[in-house]
């Protein structure tokens, strides 16, 4: 039985599901328009916000290859309160018809073909862009939201119900909460960031996948493997194939390494699309070390870019390792500054040091962090001071960790970063000229050999498993400064 809504649209067919409801095939009992439309009826009132978001983006936008809003209910005016809607048939919103389906009815039609995936990947890089210009960031582009109302390569760009509006005072998106499609989506939005922290890149990323996917004949590209076989046999096609080879690798990569304006993809895009014709001015052997050469330079910067997000993985990794075992260790030591200083003839004090020239070496490590305990007793000859100090050292090495004490679940790649903790101590004459050079190895049992002469305390782990076992790092804190106590009770 037909329905209508609004007093205006009437119900043909059912054309199925979309992201947030169902969709009708209706007409226009008004007779103002003439032709079938599809009217989008809003089922899940949780989802009530993206609803929102798809009215108040679309009707901001106005540009040919953005779905345009012929009509919607007036479920805007609540701004977001789900109760103010009681009969969920009142929010719906009707655009035109896509007669020819979404992109992933048609993936053969761009299959190993440059200049159809071009046609329809430049006017989707000029919609996104002017989207971006009026402050709407897509967040979910994919193959089932690129319509085509004709049987040709002239898209339209739609459900914009993930979107961010970033001048918009109140933000639906929970910070946190992952949006957009997991195969097409940027690795940052995974983990769920922030508004604030959403760029508009993260839609050139999408974008980027979306591009091979059309190129490929609809493989659906895992990650950032664009550049690893079989996926990159897809670029060894000829010199337009490697020009877009080049250009994915700008898209579909880390944030700190991706094109961060949908302008400059435009202007890419079109740089590609002209190559044919400049390249008839080549001579073929031209050609084909034009197209070696950009595969060359395509290949080392994948290499570049993977590299330099390695080596920013492994510096936040080895940041969030240096704070965990800092804060196991310091309030330990605090609290025995605190107990110490019982009155005014021994002094003590907890400290985080900056430098490490003057601390223990360990042959094939570097010293990252440091912290120690200094202990001085009055009555003591010289007043000397009693240094109490834990190292954090780093090492890059190859093959299983090589310590005897190394903790369980090392790694087994092939290459990886070691870390080891020394407790050692020190002792100084603070107005001595010179300063002890020898550092030696803290046990329970107090003062245990010079470092170079006994390693049998070193305590080594590594990012991924130090977490595993706390209890054995805390322990050996406290062994370290029950030593440290019983080497002061015994000068």
């Amino acid at each position: 039985m037909a329905k209508v809504y609004g007093n205006r649209w009437e119900t043909v067919d059912n054309l199925g599901k979309g992201g947030q409801g169902d969709v009708f095939r209706v007409t226009d009992r008004s007779g103002k328009l003439d032709g079938f439309y599809a009217l989008k009826r809003l089922i899940n009132q949780k989802r009530r916000w993206r609803f929102e978001n798809e009215v108040k983006a679309v009707t901001r936008l106005d540009h040919p290859n953005i779905i345009r809003l012929v009509d919607n209910s007036a479920l805007v005016a609540g701004l977001g309160d789900p109760t103010e809607v009681s009969d969920v048939e009142k929010s719906y919103l009707v655009m035109p018809i896509a007669q020819y389906g979404d992109l992933s009815r048609r993936p053969k039609l761009t299959e190993h073909d440059p200049k159809a995936t071009l046609d329809v990947a430049l006017p989707l890089a000029q919609a996104l862009a002017y989207a971006h210009r009026n402050n709407v960031i897509h967040r979910d582009v994919k193959p089932q939201n690129i319509l085509f109302s004709e049987q040709d390569h002239n898209p339209w760009l739609a459900d914009f119900g993930l979107c961010l509006i970033r001048d918009e005072p109140e933000r639906k998106t929970q910070d946190g909460e992952e949006v957009g499609p997991a195969k097409f989506m940027a690795p940052e939005l995974e983990g769920g960031l922030k508004i604030e922290e959403v760029g508009y890149d993260v839609d050139v990323y999408s974008l980027g996948k979306v591009i091979y996917y059309m190129l490929s004949g609809g493989v659906i590209l895992p990650r950032e493997l664009w550049n690893k076989r079989p996926y990159s046999d897809l670029f060894d096609r000829g010199e337009q194939f490697v020009l877009i080879g080049t250009l994915l690798s700008r898209m579909i990569c880390g944030h700190e390494s991706r094109i961060q304006t949908m302008d400059e993809v435009v202007d890419r895009i079109f740089a590609i699309q002209k190559w044919p014709t400049k390249a008839k001015a080549l001579p073929t052997p031209a050609i084909d070390a034009f197209a070696s050469l950009q595969k060359k330079v395509a290949t080392k910067k994948a290499t570049d870019v993977s590299n330099a997000e390695i080596a920013s993985k492994r510096a936040t990794e080895e940041q969030r390792l240096i704070n965990g075992i800092l804060n196991l260790i310091e309030p330990e030591l605090q609290a025995v500054a605190d107990a110490f200083a019982i009155n005014d003839e021994m002094s003590s004090q907890s400290r985080r040091l900056n430098y490490f020239a003057d601390g223990p070496a360990l042959p094939g490590y570097r010293p990252i962090a440091s912290t120690e305990l200094l202990f001085t007793n009055d009555n003591e000859n010289l007043s000397r001071e009693h240094v109490l100090r834990f190292t954090i050292f780093s090492s890059i090495t190859y093959g299983p960790i090589r310590a005897a004490t190394a903790l369980s679940h090392a790694p087994k790649e092939r290459e990886h970063t070691e870390f080891a903790m020394l407790a050692s101590y020190r002792v100084d004459i603070p107005l001595s000229p010179h300063k002890s050079p020898t550092w030696y190895n803290v046990a329970e049992t107090g003062r245990n050999g010079r470092i170079a002469e006994n390693l049998q305390q070193l305590e080594t782990f590594s990012t991924s498993n130090w977490t595993d076992d706390p209890i054995s790092i805390k322990r050996t804190v406290e062994d370290a400064i029950v030593g440290f106590a019983k080497i002061i009770a015994e000068e």
